[in-house]
């Protein structure tokens, strides 16, 4: 074998035997059986993963596959890369989540429906915190407090004290970025800093210029994991600007670090009752057990 075919195939070996802790996520509503698959393409069990965003760790290799099924048969492989450490297990690549808009320039008992696709794979753990959030009823009442025509519609801070307070503070990783280009409804996460994600997160606003949709996801924390439907984009997004323009010091909008603070959204109430918010947001699946809801609130 000639020099050269020995290096790589050293290297092709070297690959293969990196060592990875991985998380294994499951977004379906119900408990998905995992299983590691050698090179014969012969399964082996590995555990069950808990639906309803339940988690398993595993340590595995750069280059293992690893194959899911549900108790309904849906399944699907993936293969461990060396840039990723958590995977998503879904039916179909998404999930379906859908929201309830009110306030805004919308009349008064008039609403907006706003769906969005969320996919997984895109950002595992943005997605994945994006379906707790939603799940868990955190966005239930919450506002969009930073709006800013043809740039962005923000969200995420939520309207219980307690929720917000214990929330805040569980920041996450950031996803590997995948070279997504944003569009307008698309979904990311808000951030000061890398590693700082927590339950904020923004809307690409329509008619966003080619240079802002170029500028979104430059930072580590901007990886996109959900579009908003075309009809949403069109009819519901321009309902959600007001007259208040970006948050201070860069706007007269509701400054975040007040949201936060005990009577956050008396604040929000009292100074800003353009302000739209969403008064429900939904996973479309079968209800979420209790047992699967765990402590987070």
């Amino acid at each position: 074998m000639p020099r050269t075919s020995v290096l790589v195939a050293l290297c092709a070996a070297a690959v293969s035997a990196q060592q990875i802790s991985i998380t294994v996520r499951n977004e379906m509503d119900e408990d998905a059986q995992l299983f590691w698959v050698n090179a014969q393409q012969q399964p082996t069990a590995v555990g069950v993963v808990a639906g309803f965003g339940g988690e398993l760790k595993q340590q595995t290799h750069v280059g293992h596959k690893f194959r899911f099924r549900g108790v309904d048969g849906a399944g699907n492989e993936f293969t461990i890369r060396g840039d990723r450490e958590t995977y998503s297990l879904t039916r179909s690549g998404k999930v379906r989540v859908e929201c309830v808009v009110s306030g805004g320039k919308y009349a008064a008992g008039a609403r907006g429906q706003l769906g969005l696709t969320v996919y997984p794979d895109w950002s595992p753990r943005g997605a994945g915190r994006f379906l707790a959030l939603v799940r868990r009823g955190i966005f239930n009442g919450v506002a969009i407090n930073r709006v800013k025509e043809q740039f962005l519609a923000q969200f995420g801070i939520a309207p219980v004290y307690e929720h917000r307070t214990k929330w805040r503070s569980k920041t996450m990783k950031d996803d590997p970025p995948q070279n997504i280009p944003f569009k307008a409804g698309y979904v990311a996460f808000a951030g000061s800093g890398p590693d700082s994600r927590s339950t904020e997160m923004f809307l690409v606003m329509p008619d966003a210029p080619p240079h802002q949709l170029a500028a979104f996801g430059t930072n580590p924390w901007e990886t996109p994991f959900a579009v908003a439907d075309d009809v949403a984009v069109k009819e519901v997004l321009p309902k959600l600007i007001n007259d208040y323009g970006d948050m201070p010091p860069w706007g007269n909008g509701p400054d975040p670090h007040r949201i936060y603070a005990k009577g956050g959204y008396t604040y929000l109430a009292d100074n800003f009752p353009e302000l739209a918010y969403f008064e429900t947001c939904r996973v479309v699946e079968k209800p979420m057990p209790a047992v699967a809801r765990g402590a987070d609130l």
